[in-house]
This record gives C-alpha cells, structure tokens and sequence, in this order.
C-alpha cells in the first residue's frame, strides 16, 4: 500500500490530498496552478541527485527546446529541477514554449508555416490556370475559328 507521506528522494508519491485537490479542479487555470503547486514541492530532492545544473534548463528555454523525455520525467519527480524550469520560463516573458511561433512539430517548423502555404497556394494557382488554359485550347479545337494554315516556310 502507497504511504500518504514522502521522503527527501525524487520520484516519491505524492500526499493523496494532493492528488484529490488535482482531481476536483474543474477550472483549467485553476489546474494548472494545483499541477505547478504540486511539482514545485511534493518531490524535494534537496541532494540534487541526477539533477541537470540550473544553466542547463534555462538555456532550453531560451533556445526554445523542449526538455526531452528523460529530462521531462526527471523534473516531475524532482520539485528542485521543475522549480528551476518553472522559473526559467517565467523569466523568459512566457507561459508555455508553445507560444514561440517557431515552435517544431515532428518534421515541420511552424515558423515555416506562412511559406509553405505560399508554396501551395502557388502551385494550386499554377495547377488551375494551366488546366483551364488546357480546357480552352481543347474547346477552341486544333485550329482557332477564321484562321488558315500557315506554310511551314518551304
């Protein structure tokens, strides 16, 4: 059986009252305040151990890197490490990496975004104008009306 209470290590359960207040919220920004309350003090790893140095988690910040996975569950057993992060994006003017417009999803930059609907919009336009140019000729026959043919010079 779980214990309701944790000790000075990382990766501990937290209170059950801490998982009861989160589940009750019904507010998301309320949520997300219970969720940074929670990670900033349920795990203490006042040892640091397995930490990443600070300058580590706000050059991720600032170059605008999410942590990766092992980084990501590093900090949500250690309050230090979250704490640390948590004020490492607040510092940098924003609530979530998600609002850098340059922000990578799989392959694709959103950054990239406006270019490639250029790009589509181009080729989409390019497609049209040549199919209706091609409809036309094909309407129009292999002669236009009132012309004759013309000498192949010889």
């Amino acid at each position: 059986m779980k214990s309701s209470t944790h000790t000075d290590s990382p990766g501990t359960p937290a209170p059950r009252t801490a998982r009861a207040a989160a589940e009750a919220v019904a507010d998301p920004d309320e949520l997300i305040t219970v969720a940074r309350l929670r990670f900033t003090r349920d795990y203490p790893n006042t040892a640091r151990d397995g930490c990443p140095p600070d300058e580590t988690l706000f050059a991720l910040v600032a170059e605008g890197r999410p942590p990766d996975k092992a980084l990501r569950a590093h900090m949500f057993a250690c309050s230090e490490c979250f704490r640390v992060y948590n004020t490492a994006v607040t510092a940098s003017g924003e609530t979530t990496l998600a609002a850098r417009p340059w922000v990578s999803i799989g392959p694709f930059s959103l950054g990239r975004a406006p270019v490639l609907a250029g790009v589509v919009a181009v080729v989409l336009l390019a497609g049209a104008g040549t199919y209706f140019w091609r409809r036309q000729q094909k309407e129009a026959g292999p002669l236009a009306p009132g012309t004759a043919p013309q000498d192949g010079g010889a």
